[in-house]
């Protein structure tokens, strides 16, 4: 199989991100999941988008690990494709509520929010390391020792604000996006 045929069925250049073999199988098992879309052949372009998406998935790894991609490519036509298409399939039979929390979506998923909790006690542990580290050299001084430098303070400060300012921008987003699918289920609701 060639990889040219993947990226179309995910609407990609071969040129993309793994952001973007993310973002475009998201959309398309949105798209084509047979919970949401009841028109003919929509099951199958589910599970030729998740087969796309897990070939993908692998040939990045893969190719990270500058393994033999044409060995690859066999191995995949013999023993994984099959594997991949009955695991679609049981996606393809199941709720769509179900499916978005099954492992595979997750792996989808560029916002999750145990990593935003992560990385804002991180910056906070940062940012909290560089005053309270400052301070206490202050105090340090009157015992005879050098006084800190500002410029090393003020570069840790920094870098804990914008990793703090980086990780609140994505809270932001995060919610956002829930807020929406809330809302958009409301409407949908209240339309049946």
């Amino acid at each position: 199989m060639d990889p040219v045929y993947y990226y179309r069925l995910l609407g990609l250049r071969t040129t993309a991100t793994l952001q973007d073999i993310k973002r475009a199988y998201r959309t398309k098992a949105r798209l084509y999941h047979p919970d949401l879309n009841n028109k003919p052949g929509s099951a199958e372009k589910f599970i030729e988008a998740t087969e796309a998406y897990e070939f993908l998935l692998d040939r990045f790894e893969r190719l990270n690990r500058k393994e033999d991609t044409g060995q690859f490519y066999d191995e995949w036509e013999r023993y994984r494709k099959n594997q991949v298409r009955q695991r679609a399939q049981a996606y393809a039979r199941a709720k769509y509520k179900n499916f978005k929390n099954s492992d595979l979506y997750r792996t989808s998923v560029m916002l999750d929010k145990s990593r935003l909790i992560i990385n804002l006690v991180l910056s906070v542990f940062i940012i909290f390391c560089s005053v309270y580290g400052y301070l206490w050299r202050l105090g340090m001084v009157k015992e005879g020792y050098e006084k800190p430098t500002l410029t090393g303070f003020l570069a840790l400060l920094s870098i804990g604000l914008v990793f703090l300012g980086i990780t609140l921008v994505y809270f932001i987003a995060y919610y956002q996006i829930k807020y929406q699918k809330r809302n958009e289920k409301k409407d949908k609701e209240s339309i049946q």
